[in-house]
């Protein structure tokens, strides 16, 4: 005599019970100092509501912090132009809060808008190559670079604030959903020089040294850039995959 238990909802007559692997060890927390010892940036995207795209970015050794807004493409006035018009604006907020000439212990020996218009000229020439400014004709594209905390921005801190300013300026376009080429980026030796690259760094589009009168290798210079361009790289990546 088959007796069915009707009490009580029962699976198929093949149903196997589930299995429960055994309990690995508790993950441990995720450091923010890489094997070299060096903190990794904290990076963020999408916080200005008015503006088309927007990143913050902090780097984790020297409390270097960045926000960067992106507004356009947005039409231009004037003549038609086949592709679009665009502008970088690099600002030390800091300087600008404690005296109007730049001169402050927050930032001495470069601070001058002089200064920070190179800087904005050195980006603008290297976003010029990757940004598809072909896709937006007779527009404009205007990106607005704020240093809001450093524990130093004089002469020997420039390259790693172009660097900074290049990962800064990346997210903002990826928020903007600006068609870019490549994810470029920069390579720096110290406080002495940057290489920005492209195409996994077989090409390079821009060039910053800071003491002209070195005699060392340029070859040497470049090699070495490149392998801390990769190393920038991996981390943006890292954080656009969402890892």
């Amino acid at each position: 005599m088959n007796v069915q238990d009707r009490r009580r909802l029962l699976g198929p007559p093949n149903a196997r019970p589930v299995a429960f692997s055994k309990v690995l060890e508790e993950p441990t927390e995720i450091s923010n100092v890489s094997s070299n010892d060096k903190a990794l940036p904290y990076m963020k995207m999408g916080l200005i509501t008015n503006c088309n795209g927007s990143s913050y970015i902090e780097s984790g050794d020297d409390n270097l912090m960045l926000i960067t807004s992106v507004y356009g493409p947005k039409p231009i006035r004037g003549s038609f132009t086949s592709k679009a018009v665009l502008t970088v604006h690099l600002e030390n907020s800091i300087a600008t809060a404690n005296n109007s000439d730049g001169s402050t212990d927050d930032g001495k020996n470069f601070n001058t808008s002089d200064d920070y218009k190179d800087l904005s000229f050195f980006l603008k020439n290297i976003f010029d190559s990757v940004v598809q400014l072909d896709k937006y004709p007779k527009s404009g594209i205007d990106i607005f670079v704020k240093v809001v905390n450093t524990d130093s921005a004089n002469t020997s801190n420039i390259p790693k604030l172009l660097q900074m300013c290049c990962n800064g300026i990346l997210l903002g376009l990826v928020d903007a959903n600006m068609e870019i080429s490549d994810l470029v980026g920069i390579g720096i030796i110290s406080h002495e020089c940057c290489v920005s690259f492209i195409k996994n760094g077989l090409e390079m589009c821009g060039f910053w040294k800071m003491k002209d009168e070195d005699e060392q290798d340029i070859e040497e210079i470049v090699g070495k850039c490149k392998e801390n361009y990769l190393e920038n790289k991996y981390l943006i990546s890292s954080y656009l995959n969402g890892d």
